[in-house]
């Protein structure tokens, strides 16, 4: 972890956490299936050969669990088509091509901002209430333009 912030007002819960390294994406994943019931991620892609085995297994571990995804694609891939064949998953995708390796994960009261700079994954995740319910609105505007299928 770089740094973590912690301010807001009094009684409302708002912490900033930045992770960098391949590790901070784990952090987030894990979260997700030891705390919450439905993930939302905006600008889903297809994860790294790095990455493409421990994401395999989390989606199992995911459906196992009855854990819901929703992802938004920026495009249609293999992957995609792959992963909109499990339970418990709803893949849409986006009217035109976005070539963007961010992505945003919003579950509970948390949104979790997946960047890809150089060579270093960076995470910045914020734990707060009325963000994740914003963020929840952006991702709802999105999912009611994107489509069901390519």
């Amino acid at each position: 972890m770089i740094s973590k912030l912690n301010s807001g007002r009094e009684g409302e819960k708002q912490d900033v956490k930045i992770y960098r390294g391949p590790e901070s994406r784990r952090v987030v994943f894990e979260e997700i299936l030891n705390t919450t019931k439905q993930n939302l991620v905006l600008g889903s892609h297809t994860p790294s050969r790095f990455s493409r085995r421990y994401i395999d297994q989390w989606h199992r571990r995911r459906v196992k669990k009855g854990v819901k995804d929703k992802l938004i694609y920026n495009y249609p891939d293999p992957y995609a088509e792959k992963i909109s064949k499990l339970e418990f998953t709803e893949v849409r995708f986006m009217p035109r091509k976005i070539d963007s390796k961010t992505a945003i994960n919003i579950y509970g009261n948390k949104v979790a901002i997946l960047l890809w700079s150089g060579e270093t994954p960076i995470t910045i995740m914020i734990d707060n209430e009325k963000v994740a319910n914003d963020f929840r609105q952006y991702f709802n505007f999105f999912w009611d333009v994107a489509r069901e299928s390519v």
